[in-house]
């Protein structure tokens, strides 16, 4: 591979969206602190990288898992990761519990070479989602059911907010809609969900934002359309939870793909 070629190669970024997990390759920098509103499987693709928890202890680790809600910050110095999201009330969340057996609430390191060369493989391969979804599937094995561990009245207003992302449900209509009162239900569901109730919300809206940004091309839309009251509060959010300003993820895609 000459070193054009190498360099475009080791300089792609790609994004991948479904319903219940995302998949975003590519290179990255030290990044600002993040928080994210799904677990998180972290792969270097081609060497080990750094994350810091809380600015104090620093883990360095081919791969990783990253609870929802858990602060932290990437030291990957433009090395190319591999970042898989697996959404909370997605049946695949217990299946990542039982493969890194994390500790408890904390970002645990693991090695695992055939995901390394599972993330490797879509790098640089660019197989299509379905592809990429069925591979998932069969190395997860997500296609197996695992006993959820989520409250199902938590578990049915997921469904009906992702459903309607851009609706602005009132915390009251939705605790009523379970039988809870509004300080019970905000309590449910960080105890169920290790996550506020409004981060949760603003996590679904930036999965939003991505998919809409991929049929208009236009941040503006995609952030109004998404529940976000205009751009600086959408870049800003997703700044907040990603690390990053989202111009500088989207001007660099070079393959996005959606439902």
């Amino acid at each position: 591979m000459g070193s054009d070629m190498a360099n475009n190669h080791l300089q792609r970024r790609s994004i991948y969206l479904w319903s219940d997990k995302s998949l975003c390759i590519g290179p990255s920098n030290t990044l600002l602190s993040r928080q994210y509103g799904a677990a998180a499987i972290h792969v270097g693709l081609y060497s080990p990288f750094k994350i810091a928890i809380n600015d104090k202890v620093t883990l360095e680790t081919r791969c990783a898992y990253v609870p929802v809600n858990v602060k932290h910050r990437l030291i990957a110095a433009g090395a190319v990761q591999g970042k898989l999201f697996i959404e909370r009330n997605s049946p695949a969340y217990e299946h990542i519990l039982q493969l890194v057996t994390p500790q408890s609430r904390c970002i645990t390191g693991f090695d695992h070479p055939r995901l390394v060369e599972l993330m490797q493989w879509v790098h640089e391969d660019s197989p299509s989602k379905a592809y990429i979804d069925g591979a998932f599937d069969c190395y997860f094995k997500f296609t197996h059911k695992a006993r959820s561990q989520l409250d199902q009245r938590i578990q049915q207003v997921m469904t009906l907010t992702q459903a309607e992302v851009e609706e602005s449900y009132p915390v009251d209509q939705l605790a009523s809609s379970v039988f809870l009162s509004a300080s019970h239900f905000l309590h449910l569901f960080k105890d169920s969900a290790d996550m506020p109730y409004r981060r949760y919300r603003r996590w679904q809206r930036l999965q939003k934002a991505m998919s809409t940004y991929y049929h208009t091309d236009s941040i503006t839309t995609a952030a109004m359309e998404s529940g976000f009251t205009d751009v600086s509060h959408f870049s800003n959010s997703f700044k907040q939870t990603y690390g990053v300003q989202p111009s500088q993820v989207f001007k660099k895609v070079s393959t996005f793909e959606v439902n």
